[in-house]
């Protein structure tokens, strides 16, 4: 406003420090250097009081400029007002800012990122534009004096918005936001603000499910897989990420779901008590998941007989793809350091190459599984089992328990036994789905 007036900026930089000290306006270059000034630590008390000052200051400028925003958010990505980008960019300086300890101006910047992705999403725009009325249109006793005046008004307003109106669809300019938080946030900031970020995704990832590429779709879930050890976020966020997996129809998102939903598995180095999703709703998702491969991956029927198509079809091929995938990843997590999760797995496996609704008649999938999966699972389970029970003959050679513990004591063989029994059942079962998909004889061999 100054400039459009005539009036000069600031001729130095003291100037500029002393217009945002005392609370005066400054233009976007004074905005950046105060970002900067930011990221020093104050070490006198003077600079520690005028560093609070600065902070406030510019937590209420970020604040404004965030309800600027949303306030326009049907003119905010054109091309020729350029809102968004200089937005994006001291958001980014914000996050940039004290990468070891976040500060209360790196929450302000947190929490209005994700408001500006949910309160600007597609949706709320075309419902925001087709319930609002014009603003010339006015019930007032003025509007109703200025009726001419209200109706050319009302066109202009028209017109302009028509012009103003973005080109392509934001998600592309919103995706930034978490994908600048996934990069730039430091652990530290992450679990500061975890409970926060669950909040805003949940919304931003619901409301625009429909709109996500399989880019933008990597995005969302690699901020999941961040939120996986967060002590208080860890439970919600698999919550919504199950949510998420149950209304997944593509192909294409499959692998990174599963992997997402893997990530929340112990990992290996942890103490054998320290759980914060339980893996029995983990292995629940996943062959949930294994369920829903006919239906993402449904085959075309013709349109005039009915029948499906016959060959290799793109539908085959990729059922098969994901059907390996699914059972090589179960078959993967009978190698966890944890016997609760050998056991799961197992059991999810059994369940897997049983699956009620749909079976694999390609002799050739049940070739690679048993040939590259089934076997070199069990030959881990057997040579795991022989060096388990040496290991445990050998301690009970050694230390001899009394006979009252005896009964309170883990049998290291039997737990070992046990997990060779469930590998028995699952070979079993692999060969009654043989036997129902009529195999040739080479697979049956």
């Amino acid at each position: 406003g100054e400039r459009a007036n005539g009036a000069e900026a600031p001729a130095s930089a003291g100037e500029k420090e002393d217009a945002v000290s005392s609370g005066g306006r400054g233009d976007v270059t004074h905005s950046s250097s105060s970002v900067e000034t930011l990221t020093s630590a104050p070490k006198t008390p003077d600079s520690r009081r005028q560093y609070r000052n600065l902070e406030e200051t510019a937590c209420f400028c970020l604040e404004r400029i965030a309800d600027v925003l949303c306030a326009n958010s049907q003119r905010a990505f054109h091309s020729n007002l350029q809102l968004w980008r200089p937005v994006i960019s001291l958001i980014e300086k914000a996050f940039r800012s004290h990468p070891s300890a976040p500060s209360y101006f790196t929450e302000r910047a947190v929490v209005n990122a994700l408001r500006l992705s949910i309160h600007m999403y597609p949706k709320s725009i075309l419902k925001s534009g087709a319930s609002k009325s014009s603003p010339g249109h006015s019930t007032s006793a003025s509007g109703s004096k200025n009726g001419s005046s209200t109706s050319s008004s009302s066109s202009a307003q028209s017109s302009l918005s028509s012009q103003e109106a973005p080109s392509s669809s934001p998600i592309p300019h919103l995706i930034q936001v978490y994908a600048l938080i996934n990069t730039l946030l430091s652990p530290q900031a992450f679990y500061a603000f975890g409970l926060r970020i669950v909040g805003g995704i949940r919304v931003f990832a619901r409301s625009n499910f429909d709109e996500f590429s399989t880019a933008q779709w990597q995005v969302i879930f690699k901020t999941y897989q961040r939120l996986r050890y967060h002590p208080k976020a860890a439970n919600g966020a698999f919550e919504d990420l199950s949510a998420l997996c149950k209304q997944l129809e593509s192909a294409n998102l499959f692998r990174q779901a599963v992997a997402a939903l893997c990530s929340y598995f112990p990992p290996a180095q942890a103490t054998t008590t320290w759980v914060l999703v339980p893996p029995e709703q983990i292995f629940q998702v996943l062959l949930d998941l294994h369920q829903k491969i006919p239906k993402i991956t449904r085959e075309e029927e013709d349109e005039e007989n009915g029948d499906k198509k016959s060959g290799d079809s793109k539908e085959q091929v990729a059922r098969h793809t994901l059907w390996l995938y699914s059972v090589n990843t179960l078959a993967s997590l009978t190698k966890h350091p944890r016997h609760s999760i050998k056991e799961l797995a197992l059991s999810s496996l059994r369940t897997a190459l049983l699956a009620s609704g749909w079976s694999v008649r390609n002799a050739e999938t049940w070739k690679h599984c048993i040939s590259k999966t089934l076997v070199p699972m069990l030959s881990d389970l057997a040579a795991n089992g022989s060096a388990g029970v040496q290991v445990a003959e050998k301690k009970q050679q050694q230390q001899q328990p009394p006979p009252s513990s005896v009964g309170g004591e883990i049998n290291i063989a039997s737990t070992i036994s046990k997990s060779a029994k469930d590998a028995s059942s699952s070979v079993n079962a692999m060969r009654v789905a043989l036997e129902k998909a009529g195999g040739g004889g080479e697979v049956g061999g």
